[in-house]
C-alpha cells in the first residue's frame, strides 16, 4: 500500500456467494500478506475449486477495488 487506509478483502465461491471476509481493518503503508485457511465464515472446510477475491482499499487518494480468481487445491 502506498498510503495507509481501510482495507476489506472478501472471498466468493464460483456462484458469487460470499464465503468469508478475510480482512476488514485499517492498514499502514507497506507490503502486507494474507493467508486463507480454506474455511468459510462458519469455520467449515471449503471444497477444492475456483474462488474469487475482491480487495477494496479506501485511502486519502480515493477508493480502489481489485477482483481476481484463485484456485483452492487440497
Amino acid at each position: 500500500m502506498a498510503e495507509p487506509g481501510k482495507v476489506r478483502l472478501d472471498l466468493y465461491n464460483a456462484t458469487g456467494q460470499t464465503v468469508c471476509t478475510l480482512i476488514e481493518s485499517y492498514y499502514t503503508e507497506g507490503s502486507h500478506s494474507v493467508a486463507w485457511n480454506g474455511r468459510d465464515a462458519n469455520d467449515q472446510p471449503m471444497p477444492s475449486g475456483m474462488y474469487f477475491y475482491q480487495l477494496q482499499v479506501e485511502d486519502p487518494s480515493g477508493s480502489q477495488s481489485l477482483s481476481k480468481r484463485m484456485l483452492l487445491v487440497k
